[in-house]
């Protein structure tokens, strides 16, 4: 489980990984109802198995670093940044 402001709304938002360890949840806080009241799924791509997740920050955005077991059975490190419509997109290495 993480804690980070996905939707730089000023509020912490909670990520989770589900049991079958291939896809991550997203809950949104919601200072109105002071709930988490949205749940967004969050599947990383080639990802046969999560193993990590931890939060960072680039020059500009917020960075999910996924650390997952490919198709392949290969350890790779998968990068998502949040967009300007708070989305989170794949990041390529290059």
């Amino acid at each position: 489980m993480l804690f980070a402001d996905i939707n730089a709304d000023m509020f912490s938002d909670i990520i989770t990984v589900d049991e079958s360890r291939k896809s991550l949840y997203v809950h949104l806080f919601d200072p109105l109802t002071s709930n988490y009241t949205q749940k967004v799924k969050f599947d990383p791509t080639n990802c046969q198995t999560i193993t990590n997740v931890a939060i960072g920050r680039s020059v500009s955005t917020l960075r999910l670093f996924v650390t997952c077991v490919d198709v392949n059975h290969k350890t790779v490190l998968k990068l998502y940044d949040r967009n300007l419509n708070d989305e989170i997109k794949f990041m390529s290495p290059e």
